[in-house]
């Protein structure tokens, strides 16, 4: 099948974007009674335990399938015989994100009445000194993490934006290190940006076998630190980075799987209140 005008990005992690199956459901094609020949690969390759409750058509001449595991609900697409199955994002040639308005459109909408509070009582290190406030789950190995990272260095350091960073580590060897390392800096502002620019401002920085990270981690608590913000990732059933989340100015919670781009990122620095 020629692919004309889009991009088939495979990823591993299929539940980025999930929804609370608790939630009300969004409306959408209902899946017929007799089991499809997608479906029948979806559970051959995932698992006989998961739920399929929608289908649509997608680009390419795919089948879009919502898929429930427990509380998490994902898109997965296959071809219309049944013989490949995609796990990831379809996007076309202009970077429209075509799964994000697939999963805008059939995912449950998930329930983030507590998220906000939540993130208030994970671990997290501060930049900025004026302007909104927007915390960012991430890890130091993400590549979006760090494309958001950079993007924001003129909100910040204009005072139009804070951003309480909540790190993680678990796409690496190293990426708990490299977290730790950055949590340890919360109270020593020049230190961390230090930190902060080297692990997240540019390419991948790798810790050599044997090499440790600056400052002392066991001592300073951050195994409890990052086993607290591991936990608030698994709770919301957050399973990529990075994930935003703040609150509106008219008091309104957004929470933002992947990187915010376009007008979403404008939105954010304009709209973010400055609450705690």
């Amino acid at each position: 099948m020629k692919i004309s005008n889009l991009l088939l990005t495979a990823i591993t992690a299929a539940l980025l974007m999930t929804g609370s199956a608790r939630a009300e459901e969004q409306p959408g094609p209902v899946l017929k009674s007799e089991m499809s020949a997608g479906e029948r690969l979806i559970r051959k390759m995932a698992s006989p335990n998961v739920q399929v409750t929608k289908q649509f058509d997608a680009p390419l001449g795919l089948t879009g399938y919502v898929v429930t595991n427990g509380a998490k609900s994902s898109i997965i697409y296959t071809d219309k015989n049944g013989s490949h199955m995609v796990v990831g994002m379809i996007m076309d040639a202009q970077g429209n994100n075509l799964s994000k308005e697939h999963s805008d459109k059939y995912l449950p909408k998930p329930d983030i009445s507590g998220i906000l509070g939540q993130a208030k009582q994970a671990a997290w290190v501060e930049e900025g000194y004026g302007g909104g406030l927007v915390y960012v789950l991430a890890d130091p190995n993400c590549g979006f993490c760090k494309k958001l990272f950079v993007s924001l260095r003129e909100p910040i350091q204009n005072g139009h934006l804070r951003v309480r960073w909540i790190m993680t580590g678990f796409l690496a060897d190293d990426s708990s290190a490299k977290a730790a390392e950055i949590m340890s800096a919360k109270d020593d502002k020049k230190r961390l940006a230090g930190i902060l620019s080297k692990y997240m401002s540019g390419p991948a920085v790798h810790l050599k076998p044997g090499e440790k990270v600056s400052g002392n981690i066991a001592a300073e608590g951050l195994k409890e630190s990052m086993d607290k913000n591991q936990k608030f990732m698994e709770a919301n059933g957050i399973s990529g980075t990075p994930f935003v989340i703040y609150k509106t100015k008219e008091g309104e919670i957004k929470a933002i799987p992947g990187m915010p781009q376009g007008p979403a990122m404008a939105e954010m620095i304009r709209v973010a209140g400055a609450a705690e």
